[in-house]
Formats: structure tokens, C-alpha cells, sequence
């Protein structure tokens, strides 16, 4: 799924209010809604803002057990169970995956 695709799902499946999301954001009035009743593509220069606050609602893209921007890179942490070898004791391995600007943006498949 394109990011975008994953902002939409977490918009429409909670109890958002989406006029406080567009302020939080620092959007312009009625961006978001025309956005999800597609009756206007959601402006590039907006995704950063709108990604921000959505990673704070709990967005989750894909798989990734955590994301957060650094910058204008998109981080992806995938927690993974392995066993140390030691008497077999569980950890979890963090794997985490950078993705720059151009690639979370422009990516169909995250």
C-alpha cells in the first residue's frame, strides 16, 4: 500500500475528528475531507505534516511495530522474536529500515 493509502484507513476507521486533524496539521480548511471523498488528490506538499500527526494517532504502515519521522525520513521498526542460545531465552531483534523522502512518498508498497 502507498502511504497515503495507510493514512486514509487510519482516518476513516476512528473516531476522528477530521477538522481538529487539519488544524493540528496546519492544513488548509476542507484539504482532508475533499482528500477522502475524493474529490481532490492530497497535495504532496502536505503529506509530511499529515504523516506526522497520523504517526502520533498510531498509523501503522505495514508490518512495522513502530514508525516516526527523523527529518523527512520515514523510520520503519520491525520487531522480530528471536532466541539468544542460551538457554533458549526469547529476545525481540529490532530491524529497522530508512526510507528517504523520495522513496516513502513515490513507494506503492511500503
Amino acid at each position: 500500500m502507498h502511504i497515503k493509502d495507510y493514512i486514509r484507513e487510519l482516518l476513516t476507521s476512528g473516531p476522528f475528528n477530521i477538522s481538529a486533524v487539519e488544524k493540528e496539521a496546519k492544513l488548509p480548511t476542507r484539504t482532508i475531507h475533499n482528500w477522502l471523498k475524493n474529490l481532490q488528490d492530497l497535495p504532496q506538499k502536505h503529506l509530511v505534516s499529515l504523516l506526522t500527526i497520523s504517526l502520533k494517532y498510531g498509523l501503522r504502515v505495514g508490518d512495522a511495530h513502530h514508525a516516526y519521522l527523523e527529518g523527512d525520513m520515514l523510520i520503519l521498526e520491525y520487531r522480530e522474536r528471536t532466541s539468544l542460545g542460551i538457554d533458549d531465552i526469547p529476545i525481540d531483534k529490532v530491524r529497522i529500515r530508512r526510507l528517504p523522502w523520495f522513496e516513502w512518498q513515490n513507494s506503492p508498497d511500503l
